[in-house]
């Protein structure tokens, strides 16, 4: 059973008769009673009465023990991280605006064949190509009626060309060469005997002023007579515009 401590006092005597008996008479050592309190060497001071009839509460009830230990430290958290959204952004940089080289070369090119069989070329006479197959070149015109071409620009010119012939002497050398109107003349020759029917030269003209014409000519002593194959020849103009 629960022992209660009632103070010596008379009011606290009056008001607690009922709890007499919870003394222990055997555990006096000074005359006055000490009660039996667990745990304590003196007993604490009494607490206030809750109860309207002025019965004082039992012995711990709403009294404060004594302080416990500190607990442990909790461990430190993680830094906060900041939100994408909250970080601050750098202004965007435009790129900059792509300058052309100088040096960029524009390659255009102009393309023509002899498609008609059995023509015949004088010794001295161009070659008359009678269909355009390619013209992206705003600095070249040809006249499909003499043969020529006219260059309108300066730059480089780089020629390709090639001849099927049908007849040619055993004994006769054969010369084509690309001539213009400035003197500059690049010849192509095949001595006797020509056993490879189809003929071809190339050249790179440097053109400083213009207008200028150009075209193939035959300078063979003797006529030639191209094959009767459906393309008898053809002609590639390279224009380097700087």
């Amino acid at each position: 059973m629960a022992r209660y401590y009632i103070p010596d006092k008379p009011a606290y005597r009056m008001a607690s008769n009922q709890y007499e008996s919870n003394y222990n008479d055997t555990h006096t050592h000074t005359g006055e009673r000490t009660p039996i309190y667990p745990g304590f060497g003196r007993a604490p001071v009494p607490p206030k009465t809750t109860h309207t009839d002025g019965r004082l509460p039992l012995a711990g009830a709403n009294m404060r023990g004594w302080p416990g230990s500190q607990g442990s430290a909790s461990l430190q958290g993680e830094p906060d991280t900041p939100d994408v959204a909250d970080t601050p952004r750098e202004p965007a940089v435009e790129p900059a605006p792509i300058e052309q080289d100088p040096r960029t070369a524009l390659l255009y090119v102009v393309q023509v064949q002899l498609m008609s069989g059995g023509a015949i070329i004088a010794t001295g006479d161009h070659l008359v190509f009678d269909t355009i197959i390619t013209h992206t070149s705003p600095d070249i015109r040809y006249n499909e009626v003499t043969g020529t071409f006219t260059i309108t620009a300066p730059g480089m010119y780089y020629v390709n060309w090639w001849v099927a012939l049908s007849d040619v002497g055993p004994e006769t050398p054969v010369i084509f060469s690309v001539e213009t109107s400035q003197g500059l003349s690049a010849a192509s020759g095949w001595p006797p005997p020509v056993t490879h029917p189809q003929l071809n030269g190339q050249t790179l003209l440097q053109i400083t002023d213009t207008p200028v014409t150009m075209a193939l000519v035959n300078k063979t002593s003797v006529p030639l007579a191209v094959s009767a194959d459906m393309v008898q020849a053809s002609l590639l103009i390279f224009q380097i515009a700087l």
